[in-house]
């Protein structure tokens, strides 16, 4: 209870105990929704995905020769990664 509520339940009245109660229920549901948000893996995933999405749009508008650089650099290490890896298998 607040600091300001009375410190038995018996000395609320009706309509104060309603509205406590309607408080309490209001702050369980925020504390269960934040949670849910923490734990909810595939939902900050898909959050995720958005976000990186409209990061690329803009950077596609503003910034195109920016974009292209980073997708070749990120297509060179998958190459060179895929080659180490090759390269790794053929050795045994």
């Amino acid at each position: 209870m607040t600091s300001d509520s009375p410190s038995t339940i018996s000395a609320f009245s009706q309509e104060e105990l309603r509205l406590h109660l309607a408080r309490t229920r209001a702050e369980l549901a925020a504390t269960l929704d934040a949670v849910e948000e923490k734990v909810n893996v595939p939902k900050r995933l898909d959050k995720a995905a958005i976000r990186a999405k409209a990061k690329l749009r803009i950077m596609r508008q503003e910034n195109p020769v920016a974009l292209a650089a980073i997708t070749v650099g990120v297509l060179a290490l998958a190459g060179v990664i895929v080659y180490a890896g090759y390269r790794s298998l053929t050795r045994r």
